[in-house]
């Protein structure tokens, strides 16, 4: 609530009215009345509610992960040799993970203008050559501005290999190769940068 009441009474009363309101509407309360005046009375009444919060956040993320795994199991050979001949390749078991998380803002705001928005005055009933001035100054602006810029940038090279086993030139007997089972496993999680203002 906001009343603002100048009354001039005579013709040689001069009167300087200014108000100015810039904000949310957290600023109310401000009464001013200067009413009656007369005579030779100079009123001058001066309102300004004006509060200003600018909060300014940045982050600049580059992260490069560049990962390399290789597991390798086997590469037997037998040559020239008499009789039974077996080889067993065992498994190989790769597992990658890389997680990448990025920046973040957050911003923690009250409510409350911390101002004194219960003002009121009044100059009340003049007279004669009376001379009247009233200032009353409260505000409340706020402004946030939240950056991110993220850049990730993943390189994963896995490779499990099992095998390449040989047996040349075996005589007098059986020959038998088993190999082993392969598995790769890659896991890739990135998340994105975040903005969080609280108010």
């Amino acid at each position: 609530m906001r009343n603002f009441n100048v009354k001039l009474g005579a013709a040689v009363a001069v009167a300087t009215f200014v108000a100015s309101v810039l904000g949310p509407t957290a600023l109310a309360d401000t009464t001013v009345n200067v009413t009656h005046n007369g005579a030779k009375s100079t009123n001058n009444v001066t309102v300004n509610n004006t509060k200003k919060t600018t909060v300014n956040q940045s982050n600049n993320t580059f992260v490069v992960n560049s990962v390399g795994s290789n597991s390798t199991t086997g590469g037997n050979k037998t040559k020239d040799t008499n009789g039974n001949v077996n080889i067993t390749t065992g498994s190989t078991n790769t597992t990658v993970t890389v997680s990448t998380t990025g920046s973040s803002n957050t911003a923690n705001l009250s409510s409350n203008c911390s101002c004194n928005t219960n003002t009121t005055v009044d100059v009340s009933n003049n007279s004669a050559k009376s001379k009247n001035t009233v200032s009353v100054n409260n505000s409340n602006t706020l402004k946030v501005s939240q950056t991110n810029n993220t850049v990730v940038i993943n390189n994963v090279d896995s490779n499990s290999n099992t095998g390449d086993n040989k047996a040349n030139n075996n005589n007098d007997g059986t020959t038998s190769i088993t190999t082993g089972n392969v598995t790769t496993n890659v896991t890739v999680n990135t998340t994105g940068s975040a903005n969080t203002v609280n108010y």
